[in-house]
């Protein structure tokens, strides 16, 4: 769904995804192997969808904070 370099080595990705029957969304960090192939690292969150509302009230809150710092400020407003 979306991916982007998080430094040099990694990669950010986002997907929805289903394991053992139940579906997430998956935030993961991704390396890079020898034979140039993109591979999960241990370093990620799954959310189930029933827990969807609560994690994007969190990251509502972080990008708030971000603001009040001046470390970051919404596209629109640039």
């Amino acid at each position: 769904m979306a991916s982007f370099p998080r430094n040099p080595e990694e990669t950010m990705q986002i997907s929805v995804s289903t394991f053992k029957g139940r579906t997430y969304v998956d935030i993961r960090l991704y390396f890079t192997d020898a034979d140039g192939q993109l591979k999960p690292t241990k370093k990620g969150v799954t959310v189930p969808p029933e827990l969807w509302d609560q994690f994007r009230a969190g990251l509502q809150a972080a990008e708030a904070e971000l603001v009040r710092r001046n470390l970051w400020h919404p596209a629109d407003e640039e």
